[in-house]
């Protein structure tokens, strides 16, 4: 898929931001999160621009389903955490404990430290 269609299928309207998924009808694949936070980062180049809403806070953005594991990226993830996730794609997915000390966040920096800016965990 060319990025003009990855971009009409996954961006809203104004390409500001990635379509919500539910959890109903998840991503299904690394590669096709990697595609849609590919070409969002490539329209949006603000760093401090986020793949939602700016009016739904920290809700859950988009779901990813990878065989029975369940994962959630909240609506303010920042490009910056998307960059740095993005430049990380080969690496293994890590979890490591969020703010309040629960062991889903998502992680894939190779020193396996939390990235600014994204907001990405695992369902428990």
């Amino acid at each position: 898929m060319d990025l003009n269609e990855l971009a009409k299928k996954y961006l809203t309207q104004d390409q500001k931001h990635i379509k919500k998924r539910s959890k109903s009808d998840p991503i299904n694949s690394k590669d096709e999160l990697f595609d849609i936070l590919k070409v969002w980062k490539m329209i949006n180049q603000e760093p401090n621009c986020q793949i939602g809403n700016g009016d739904t806070g920290n809700t859950p953005w988009i779901f990813v389903k990878l065989q029975e594991k369940v994962y959630y990226m909240n609506s303010d993830t920042k490009r910056v955490g998307i960059q740095q996730f993005y430049s990380n794609k080969n690496n293994l997915w890590k979890l490591i404990p969020n703010n309040n000390d629960v062991v889903n966040l998502v992680t894939n920096s190779s020193d396996e430290t939390s990235i600014v800016g994204l907001y990405f965990y695992r369902q428990n």
